[in-house]
């Protein structure tokens, strides 16, 4: 079972595991479109909206083979996530915050597992695509696709 390292201090911390030479290719297309100079290259990305980053991701999984899943860091409560093949941590200024209301923000491209979400929803909490089912508001569970 792989999980997400997200413990405070580990700016812009970005793992990749291979699945293959071509995949290996394909991540690191992505990482320089999704980098630069350590800062995500977007400026259209905003924490306001995490749906934003999602359909970004969506963009490198041209075969969608993959669940997709950005979060603030505050709201994860538990994530169990398999078969990770892209994820990554940045720390970026809150939605309607001052510059000094920095909060860590990750994503993650991976096969299967669930996620519980902590406080509410919203997509200034959190955004997923693929293939998944909800037991509770809280709770999605993610199914390979």
């Amino acid at each position: 079972m792989s999980q997400i390292d997200n413990r405070p201090g580990r700016n812009d911390v970005v793992k990749i595991r291979r699945a293959g030479a071509r995949f290996a290719m394909v991540a690191a297309l992505a990482l320089s479109a999704l980098f630069v100079a350590g800062q995500p290259a977007s400026a259209a990305w905003k924490s306001c909206d995490l749906r934003v980053k999602v359909n970004q991701l969506r963009g490198y999984d041209a075969n969608g083979k993959f669940n997709i899943l950005v979060w603030k860091g505050s709201a994860e409560k538990s994530i169990h996530l398999k078969g990770v093949t892209l994820n990554a941590t940045v720390q970026r200024k809150a939605c309607d915050q001052p510059a000094s209301g920095m909060k860590y923000y990750h994503w993650a491209m991976f096969k299967s597992g669930d996620f519980v979400r902590k406080g509410d929803g919203g997509y200034r909490n959190w955004a997923f695509f693929g293939n998944w089912k909800r037991p509770t508001d809280k709770h999605v569970i993610f199914k390979p696709r």
